[in-house]
């Protein structure tokens, strides 16, 4: 017993002298409650139940605040985990194999076709009038780009210098544009009573609207549906009206954002009439056009 008591006057030394130091320091305080109370083993059940419970809370709290910090880290990262795993899903699995200056701006997204019979039909659709016309050539007016020479002379096929650009800005047009540009004149011809011939040609025929243009964007637009290759999964459904099985036209759609590649159209449309019939000579990017003096540079 006298052994014990020396221990316990030992600790009791130790105690008071960090507790003067704790009446300076309220944090050290709470931490010396919290150690006495867990050390304090052999004195126990000699402390009051209310006094116990405190001192539980504090130490539990003291414990938790400790932790929380871990645990909010914890989350964050499980977080970006998550929204990394998701922007990564909307990338290409594959790059294309030919560069395109927007290549690094393709995404995927999922969009649900609408049917295009009444009431499920979209605004590009119905008869012709000036606003329909006005939607259509929204979707592809910024089509011709201008892009610098850095950009060009990655190019698979080589484009021709911009016409009596200062900046030697090079020609280029997203297909996607070209496309809807075909399928607007298809739509067009649809309509003869409404879209008159105004680009007759030498042989008495209408250069956009006539059989041989038509005939050119059915076969693009063919061409682009195979190359693109939509394997989307079509369904169907029993009409209980019809009494039939018929194709679902509202189905989910994996998409390339049309919007971002528009944007970028938008910013790299040309500002200025496209003089089709002028050549510009010195490009360094076509040793053909070079004159004898210039180096290309």
């Amino acid at each position: 017993m006298d052994d014990f008591r020396d221990f316990s006057g030992g600790s009791a030394l130790v105690r008071s002298s960090l507790e003067q130091e704790s009446t300076a320091n309220p944090l050290l305080e709470e931490q010396l409650e919290c150690q006495t109370f867990l050390s304090k083993t052999t004195n126990i059940m000699r402390v009051p139940m209310k006094r116990t419970r405190q001192q539980l809370v504090l130490c539990s709290f003291d414990s938790f605040s400790r932790l929380l910090p871990w645990l909010l880290l914890l989350a964050l990262l499980i977080w970006n985990m998550g929204y990394y795993q998701r922007s990564e899903l909307r990338k290409p699995m594959y790059p294309q194999l030919t560069y395109s200056p927007v290549q690094h701006l393709l995404e995927y997204e999922e969009r649900v076709f609408q049917l295009g019979f009444a009431p499920d039909t979209t605004e590009y659709q119905g008869q012709p009038s000036p606003e329909l016309d006005e939607k259509w050539l929204e979707l592809y007016r910024m089509g011709i780009s201008r892009v610098p020479l850095e950009t060009a002379k990655h190019l698979i096929n080589k484009t021709v210098l911009f016409p009596h650009d200062e900046e030697k800005n090079y020609v280029i047009e997203l297909d996607v544009f070209h496309q809807l540009h075909c399928l607007n004149m298809i739509r067009k011809a649809l309509h003869p009573d409404y879209y008159k011939p105004h680009m007759i040609a030498a042989d008495g025929e209408d250069e956009l609207l006539g059989f041989h243009h038509i005939d050119h964007c059915v076969d693009t637009i063919r061409q682009s549906l195979m190359c693109s290759v939509d394997v989307s999964v079509l369904t169907w459904e029993w009409n209980e009206e019809r009494q039939q099985n018929l194709e679902k036209g509202a189905i989910v759609h994996t998409c390339r954002n049309f919007d971002k590649v528009r944007d970028w159209a938008k910013t790299h449309a040309i500002d200025q009439w496209f003089d089709l019939w002028h050549h510009e000579i010195n490009d360094p990017l076509d040793t053909s056009t070079w004159e004898e003096s210039y180096t290309g540079e």
